[in-house]
């Protein structure tokens, strides 16, 4: 049934951004012929999730692409955010293979996991460039899938804890991505987005709830995910919740940064693609419903690993 998760993480992640793409494409020339590709290469990751280590190939082929710095002035805005957020579900499957048919030191992985997402976190604030920005943003939720998955197989839940962060961050990332993508065209740097709540009120509000969902803040659906995981940590190992805890201090002031640029200043107005802002809504929606009724992920993902 892990299988059947991801097929829909990654359809989910199709969609949104083939919309993306679309409501965009008079602005991205080659984009729609490229995102054709990539998403053919989606396409037969899912046809070989059961042969994992073929999908691994796929999946490695796009991570690949998507992460090296060099590589994101070759990419349009549309392509970048596929790449970016297929690699954070695709990687997150392979993980979950790894973990559930591998033995691993999975205390020394969890401790390297939380000390890394701060150093990344660190790097985050300081970062001005939009794309990279985006990328160590990317990076640390893929951490913590590999810190969720160290923990939940110490505490024997590999199933629920090792897939919620991941579960969560389809919703809570594309919607960062996809509300930034708005206002992020011919834009290389955080600071010259500032004033775009002059652009698009609504899309600027979407953008803050996604920034405080994987802020960790209470009340959106990330907080479920990280109080899940330094609850199962503290019975493991204190440390490790400690670190867990600081690191998401870190990263409330990563994501608050950007929050504040988009609301200071007069940015130009224009128009936001209605069809863009409609689902932004439903992603946001989306994390704020799961933040709220938390239930409703765990009653999903225990019936996927019953």
């Amino acid at each position: 049934m892990a299988e059947a998760l991801f097929m829909v993480l990654i359809a989910i992640v199709s969609i949104a951004t083939a919309i993306y793409s679309y409501a965009y494409r008079a602005d991205h020339k080659g984009a729609s012929q490229s995102l054709m590709i990539i998403l053919a290469m989606q396409l037969l990751s899912i046809l070989y999730l059961d042969h994992w280590p073929v999908a691994a190939l796929f999946i490695a082929f796009l991570a690949v692409t998507a992460i090296p710095v060099k590589s994101f002035k070759g990419l349009t805005f549309p392509n970048f955010v596929t790449l970016s957020m297929f690699s954070a579900v695709g990687l997150s499957y392979l993980f979950l293979k790894l973990f559930t048919l591998g033995e691993f030191n999975t205390y020394a992985i969890a401790l390297v996991a939380a000390v890394a997402i701060c150093a990344l976190a660190v790097f985050g604030i300081k970062e001005n460039n939009l794309r990279r920005f985006l990328v160590i943003s990317n990076v640390i939720q893929i951490t913590f899938v590999v810190l969720d998955l160290s923990v939940a197989k110490m505490v024997g839940h590999l199933g629920t804890l090792g897939t919620v962060q991941v579960f969560n961050y389809t919703f809570a990332g594309l919607l960062l991505f996809l509300s930034l993508g708005v206002f992020a065209y011919n834009k290389k740097f955080i600071s010259e987005l500032a004033g775009s709540q002059t652009t698009s009120r609504w899309n600027d509000a979407f953008c803050a709830i996604a920034c405080l969902s994987l802020a960790g803040l209470p009340g959106f659906n990330i907080f479920v995910s990280e109080w899940a995981l330094f609850t199962a940590a503290f019975t493991v190992n204190p440390g490790i919740a400690v670190l867990g805890i600081f690191a998401a201090l870190l990263l409330f002031i990563m994501y608050y940064k950007l929050v504040f640029v988009l609301l200071v200043g007069e940015g130009r107005k224009e128009k936001a693609p209605r069809i863009m802002t409609a689902v932004n809504a439903v992603l946001a929606g989306i994390v704020i419903l799961l933040g709220i009724m938390p239930q409703i992920q765990w009653l999903l993902l225990t019936g996927v690993f019953a």
